[in-house]
């Protein structure tokens, strides 16, 4: 097994997520996630594939992306052999007689043959600058329920590329990559139309993905929440985050990992005492039974605890 598979399995089974979850949250296929961590790439739709989706793995473990990454290449790399190549004559022997080429000849044949390999060049190169952009949408997946009053879709091209969401103009970063909120209409069936665009020859990739708003069912953070507190939880948290994050939350003894989207706020309840450990305390700020607001840590791993005030 390659590094990075052993690396991305040993996070995930130390902070106690399941590859559902995982594939729940990131809409990375679960099949995929196996691939990604049993060293099996090659069965990954192809290379663009799965450095997308190595990197939504790795952020969201809370793992080094750029270490985890470089290693990736370069365990790919390791396994490429250079085919040595048996040198061919140019000119294949088709009598007894000795071939001969006057000087004149010898240019008039050396010239075709650069002029052919420049036109060729040239070709290639007009090629590449007016062919449509590539695009790649990892998010979200057709016919995904959508729980949230928007929409996160986020995906790959090139970084040249004009790039349309609903017909909105989207920033896109150095890298290709793109992540972008769309807020939703009220309708049940809504489809997300993603537009890449050559800026020269305006040629374009489209991407249509039909996804259904469920708005009136629970969101991720609210399954996280308690039921309508009592006079008798004695604990209260608000939780804020500013990243996507990884916690495990141990509520009167009972333990869980959760998943935290970015710019969102929960509520937690208990009778006797609450504790969360991150990896990200950096992006977490803690309210505790309605005092002033906290940041939980700013780097490593942590765990504080709120216990029943005396």
């Amino acid at each position: 097994m390659s590094e990075i598979s052993k690396r991305l399995r040993e996070e995930r089974e130390r902070v106690g997520i399941s590859l559902d979850e995982i594939a729940r949250y990131t809409k990375i296929p679960i099949k995929y996630l196996h691939a990604l961590e049993n060293d099996q790439f090659h069965t990954l739709p192809s290379s663009a594939h799965a450095k997308a989706y190595l990197g939504k793995y790795i952020d969201l473990l809370g793992l080094p992306r750029k270490q985890l990454l470089a290693l990736y290449k370069a365990e790919q790399y390791e396994f490429e052999a250079v085919v040595p190549h048996t040198p061919i004559s140019v000119f294949k022997k088709i009598s007894k007689n000795t071939i001969v080429f006057t000087t004149s000849q010898g240019v008039i044949i050396i010239a075709a043959f650069l002029s052919f390999l420049l036109l060729f060049y040239i070709y290639a190169q007009l090629h590449t600058l007016l062919a449509s952009p590539t695009l790649i949408l990892t998010s979200p997946a057709e016919g995904e329920n959508i729980t949230e009053p928007f929409v996160t879709v986020e995906g790959k091209t090139e970084s040249d590329s004009i790039l349309f969401i609903n017909g909105q103009k989207i920033d896109v970063e150095s890298s290709g990559d793109f992540r972008e909120k769309i807020a939703l209409s009220n309708e049940h069936s809504q489809q997300i139309i993603v537009t890449a665009e050559n800026k020269i020859s305006k040629a374009k990739t489209e991407i249509r993905r039909g996804i259904i708003s469920k708005t009136s069912e629970p969101s991720l953070n609210s399954l996280l929440e308690s039921p309508v507190p009592t006079s008798l939880s004695s604990v209260k948290l608000q939780i804020r985050v500013t990243q996507d994050v990884t916690i495990t939350v141990t509520k009167d003894g009972i333990r869980k990992p959760e998943i935290l989207v970015k710019n969102t706020v929960t509520q937690l309840y208990a009778d006797t005492k609450i504790s969360i450990t991150s990896n990200k305390p950096q992006y977490i700020y803690v309210k505790y039974n309605d005092g002033p607001e906290e940041r939980m840590g700013t780097s490593g791993t942590v765990t504080k605890e709120w216990p029943k005030p005396k």
